[in-house]
């Protein structure tokens, strides 16, 4: 299957290359993959719907202890009391999830990377290839992530299902199909709101629930049992039928049944986006279309996606986030895979490569290209054979040693900065992006000792 991007914003950014250390980047031990967001209700299934039931049976938010023993207070301060009047559940350690086995890589976004070249390019200064990849890493919207099954994994069905909306990544179409259908519903559909009139009838009470106040229903209307229908599977869909009853109450007050009246007069009905010229459906309507054509029209499958950083940050899978946050770990310490891939691109940009020393690999628009300051003027002489003697001096500690004591508006500082400027542009002498100043390698002293190897 084709590789799939998701998630490009679509905008030159404007870069900053000034790197600070290590240590500084970024607060220590950050992974943005330690902590997975909270899984949506229809992805946690009947294990979400077994852990709203406290020890003993009762289902959450019930009536706690009818006619029994009061809870025991707790002797660390009644948080313990307090949580089982509440009906919640005691709070369990998460068990360890295995990490998949997968093949992950962090790449460089093609838009934020044309515009650090044309920064490098634009600065005439060498950069590091190590601190460019963490550049990259550091920012969310800079890099974008390849997930892919190791080819030793059977290749009869495909392992990893993805989100064709938003990117998001899963082990499975069940998965993947539940958060199209928790995630997805304003990007799937139209809400048309039209104002009717308000419900007619006696009503002495009316349903609500307790947990966030919404009026449902009197018990006597015909829309009550859909209503409450669509409630319970748009926000309490981990919750049991015995759980979600527990949850609402029957209130006899005059003002609230008022205003159910009011708030009855408005009925949203939902048009495809695809289908504009469709007729409209009922809340519930459009719940069982997401939850079956229209889920599964959203998921694809595949063995290999590369996803945005910021898809990679929503991914709720357990086993695949776990995979992440290994793989990021590792990326941090080295950013192996992200250098990997920054090669290649930056020379195919136009960009070169070259190693100021025998690990340390740098980037810069400009070649370098060693010369022999045999013939060349004076100053541009000396200038090479100081850099040569002092590798890493500054433009100031050059100025300082071939015109000492000279005043700033002396002639001679504005030729040998003229002088300076040709040698960087030519390759002669490399500009870092922290202001030292190197001539290549292979140099003046290589070039002179070959001379002398020729004359003889």
């Amino acid at each position: 299957m084709d590789e799939e991007r998701t998630g490009e914003d679509g905008h030159d950014p404007v870069v900053e290359l000034n790197f600070v250390p290590q240590w500084a980047r970024r607060p220590p031990g950050a992974n943005p993959y330690a902590n997975a967001p909270a899984p949506r209700p229809e992805a946690r299934g009947r294990d979400a719907r077994t852990r709203d039931r406290p020890a003993g049976g009762r289902a959450r938010g019930a009536p706690p202890h009818r006619g029994g023993r009061p809870p025991r207070p707790d002797r660390g301060g009644g948080e313990r009391a307090g949580r089982e009047a509440r009906g919640a559940p005691r709070p369990r350690p998460a068990a360890p999830v295995a990490a998949m086995p997968l093949d992950i890589a962090f790449l460089p976004e093609r838009q934020p990377l044309g515009g650090v070249v044309r920064r490098i390019q634009a600065s005439r200064r060498a950069y590091p290839l190590l601190e460019l990849a963490a550049f990259f890493l550091g920012r969310e919207a800079f890099h974008a992530v390849k997930i892919e099954v190791p080819r030793g994994v059977r290749a009869d069905t495909p392992p990893l299902a993805q989100c064709s909306l938003c990117g998001v990544v899963a082990a499975s179409r069940v998965d993947v199909a539940a958060h199209v259908t928790a995630a997805h519903a304003e990007d799937l559909f139209e809400v048309e709101v039209e104002q009717g009139e308000p419900p007619a009838g006696a009503f002495v009470c009316v349903v609500r629930c307790r947990r966030d106040g919404t009026l449902i229903g009197p018990p006597n209307h015909h829309a009550t049992a859909e209503r409450m229908a669509e409630i319970r599977a748009a926000r309490f869909a981990e919750l049991s039928e015995e759980a979600f009853q527990a949850q609402l109450e029957t209130v006899r007050d005059a003002d609230a049944i008022a205003q159910w009246r009011e708030e009855a007069r408005t009925q949203r009905r939902y048009r495809r986006k695809d289908l504009p010229e469709a007729p409209p459906m009922t809340a519930m309507q459009a719940q069982a279309w997401l939850r079956g054509e229209g889920a599964s029209a959203a998921v694809r499958e595949g063995r290999r996606f590369i996803v945005s950083g910021a898809a990679a940050r929503r991914i709720e899978d357990p086993a695949v986030r776990e995979a992440l946050r290994d793989a990021w770990q590792q990326e941090e310490r080295f950013p192996r895979t992200m250098m990997t891939a920054l090669r290649p691109a930056l020379r195919h940009m136009g960009l070169h490569l070259f190693h100021a020393n025998a690990h340390a690999l740098f980037v810069t628009a400009i070649a370098p290209s060693p010369v022999s300051p045999d013939h060349a003027v004076p100053t541009i002489r000396r200038a090479l054979e100081h850099l040569e003697a002092h590798p890493g001096a500054r433009a100031t500690d050059l100025f300082d040693a071939l015109l000492p004591e000279t005043p700033p508006d002396d002639p001679r500082r504005a030729e040998l900065q003229h002088h300076l400027h040709w040698l960087i542009e030519k390759g002669h002498v490399i500009a870092f992006h922290d202001g030292a100043l190197a001539a290549p390698r292979g140099g003046t002293r290589p070039m002179r000792e070959k001379a002398e190897k020729l004359k003889r």
